[in-house]
């Protein structure tokens, strides 16, 4: 028989105390977050689909599965009355899985950053070419700050960036740049920006090209 980790009993154990005090639907919610990171598969740069020309890696699936992860549960344990997580994300519901749906929000969230992404290195403010040369990046990133902060020197921000923080911070300022860009270029109109860009993407993202490889194999 296998046995638990600490890490893992210490998880069981807060997931009882969260039934000991009635927290029914929360615990549910936790207990369902635990055994989607004990079913994910092991991070790679495995190639899984290209979008709009961006390869995509299992590692990226895998970090926006996490992002929506809670959101996924909390709805499928509202719409279902679900009390009782045993084989959670592969039973269906209402015709489809747990995994499955958070496999294809996912996705659709992927899509919407490939398609940045591409807009962003055909002006030279992505640097990365591959998902494995941004989690070079992160790593030495990380390297650095701890090194300055065992220094003493002044640390913004945390000492060490997950993977996805990591993603959102550089993302986040490149697009950024690419909102000051496509207004020089005379793209985007000046004025409400936010709305005029969230419809330019929206009007790329329908124009983008999927291909899965392995897209759905755990």
């Amino acid at each position: 028989m296998q046995r638990r980790c600490r890490h893992c009993n210490r998880i069981i154990n807060s997931f009882n105390d969260m039934v000991c005090r009635r927290n029914i639907k929360y615990g549910l919610i936790f207990m369902g977050i635990v055994l989607f990171f004990v079913n994910c598969s092991v991070k790679s740069q495995e190639e899984i689909a290209t979008i709009d020309g961006r390869d995509v890696t299992r590692a990226e699936l895998d970090r926006e599965m996490q992002r929506c992860r809670a959101s996924v549960i909390n709805q499928i344990v509202d719409k279902y009355g679900v009390t009782d997580m045993t084989g959670f994300w592969e039973r269906e519901y209402g015709g489809q899985t747990p995994l499955e749906i958070i496999q294809q929000r996912a996705l659709d969230t992927l899509v919407v950053f490939k398609v940045q992404e591409r807009l962003l290195a055909e002006r030279n403010l992505w640097p990365y070419k591959h998902y494995s040369e941004l989690i070079s990046d992160l790593e030495k990133t990380n390297e650095a700050r701890a090194k300055a902060a065992k220094e003493g020197a002044v640390i913004y921000g945390p000492i060490s960036y997950t993977e996805r923080a990591f993603f959102d911070y550089r993302f986040s300022n490149a697009v950024i740049r690419l909102k000051e860009k496509l207004v020089e270029e005379e793209t985007l109109a000046v004025g409400d920006i936010e709305a005029v860009y969230a419809k330019y993407i929206r009007k790329q993202k329908n124009r983008v090209d999927i291909k899965t490889k392995d897209l759905f194999n755990f």
